[in-house]
């Protein structure tokens, strides 16, 4: 590679002297010839002069930008790696658009330097055991919405500019203030991405356990666990959404499902228990989605802010049914009118089966196993597997017991009615208002924009309900 080194010239454009020099002298130390700018306008006087391989340069300088160079030179197919210092202060999106070749976030090491050259001129890329190029599997989103506060990041914080490059805009422990949250909602991104290890730590997800369930079994690819997620996002979640319901409010619940999934598939048997829920019917996969999201919504709209918590019920709601898994996808099918006296009692084991199956998953939640074997419980004690009440019932199972009812009323399929939401709604409550926590309707109507009828405004959480319980 050597040789194919010196025939490439790389310009490198910055208005620090003292940068310019430093980087100058380890691109020609690596073989490269090395133009040198120290604006925009003489950079791309140079360009069009010389017979440019690559250029790298900064964002902010007089007299020409660097976005504004990428403007000039896009025509000419040039590559342009962009220098980033804090990340706020660039168009993400825009210099995407124009065709940046990747980014080069300050501070920045003498190998990143070079990896990032390697990968714009050789199209090198780390080896990968499935996917080479793809990095999506090693991150996990989160709504930017977490971090308006302004508070200390405890993880590093990357923008996804494609599948093959994350950007660090925020280091673990530092400041984040809320302006510059602010000015990457006001650019139009909603989401940052933490390393998967480190989300584990973020949510208190034990992903050491997860990851060492199947050892001595054959390993799931890392693309079949990436098509699983890929589906929910980009199938299921569209079906899932219902009339009334603000759009950046259910991205924020979709994120939250995302991130659970993302990290629920990294213990082989979950991933095998969900990936044979869709199999064996889209229908319930696609159910456990939509309550995973609009569950979420619910504990937020709540009061619950801990990503643990969360974390937790967006779980809850994905795996409440994988007790399903056991019952002949005929019964799953019939409504419960349809059903036969064999078929309702066999279908009601479905929360014991769920709750037997994840307690041999050591790293699934105990409030999550809880949750799965509570859902079907009712606070005046009609419910089942046991016709358990109020106070003991987890405050998650209350509110999946009622997400999985609305759920039932407003989504499409052969056991969704597709109502509105204001009429699902009108049903719950008041005509099942003996059923579910009271506080849990009003948090799920003001998340639908539904009027709260006065005898609930001021129903306050019970003092048995609290987050993290």
């Amino acid at each position: 590679m050597e040789q194919s080194k010196k025939s490439k010239t790389v310009l490198l454009i910055d208005d620090d002297s003292d940068l310019r020099e430093m980087l100058a002298e380890i691109i020609v130390s690596e073989g490269y010839v090395c133009l040198s700018a120290e604006n925009g306008a003489v950079g791309l006087a140079m360009a069009q002069n010389n017979p440019v391989s690559v250029i790298i340069t900064d964002v902010r300088m007089p007299q020409m930008d660097g976005l504004d160079l990428l403007k000039q030179v896009k025509a000419s197919s040039v590559p342009v790696i962009i220098i980033t210092g804090e990340a706020g202060d660039l168009d993400l999106n825009s210099a995407t658009t124009l065709g940046a070749a990747d980014f080069l976030h300050k501070p920045f090491k003498k190998e990143d330097l070079l990896n990032s050259l390697e990968l714009v001129l050789f199209k090198k890329i780390d080896a990968n055991d499935d996917d080479p190029q793809n990095l999506d599997t090693e991150y996990c989103r989160v709504h930017i919405d977490d971090f308006l506060s302004g508070t200390k990041v405890g993880q590093d914080l990357y923008l996804r500019l494609s599948q093959t490059k994350y950007l660090r805009v925020a280091k673990a422990e530092a400041p984040l203030l809320p302006e510059r949250v602010n000015s990457y909602k006001q650019k139009g991104l909603q989401y940052f991405y933490i390393k998967k290890d480190e989300f584990a730590k973020y949510v208190g997800f034990n992903l050491k356990v997860a990851q060492s369930l199947k050892t001595g079994a054959v390993k799931i690819k890392k693309s079949d666990k990436l098509r699983l997620v890929r589906q929910a996002s980009d199938v299921y979640m569209e079906n899932i959404f219902v009339n009334g319901i603000d759009k950046e409010q259910f991205s924020y619940g979709k994120s939250l499902a995302e991130s659970a999934l993302q990290m629920t598939v990294e213990a082989d048997s979950l991933f095998e228990l969900l990936d044979m829920l869709r199999s064996q019917s889209d229908v319930t996969y696609s159910h456990c989605l939509a309550v995973s999201v609009y569950a979420s919504l619910v504990a937020k709209a709540a009061g619950w802010t801990s990503a643990s918590t969360l974390f937790k019920i967006s779980m809850a709601g994905l795996l409440h049914d994988v007790g399903k898994k056991e019952i002949a996808k005929s019964i799953l099918l019939k409504s419960r009118l349809e059903m036969t006296p064999e078929d309702v009692k066999l279908y009601e084991t479905h929360p014991t089966r769920g709750r037997d199956i994840l307690f041999h998953v050591p790293s699934t939640p105990e409030e999550v196993v809880m949750t799965v074997y509570q859902h079907h419980e009712k606070m005046n004690g009609s419910g089942y597997p046991n016709q358990t009440q109020r106070g003991k019932i987890h405050p998650f199972a209350r509110i999946i017991g009622l997400v999985d009812e609305f759920c039932h009323l407003v989504l499409k399929g052969p056991y969704g009615q597709g109502m509105e939401p204001g009429a699902a709604m009108t049903l719950i409550y008041p005509t099942k208002a003996l059923e579910y926590d009271g506080f849990f309707i009003k948090a799920l109507m003001q998340i639908l924009q539904v009027p709260v009828p006065e005898k609930l405004r001021n129903v306050a959480i019970a003092n048995d309900v609290r987050e993290g319980k």
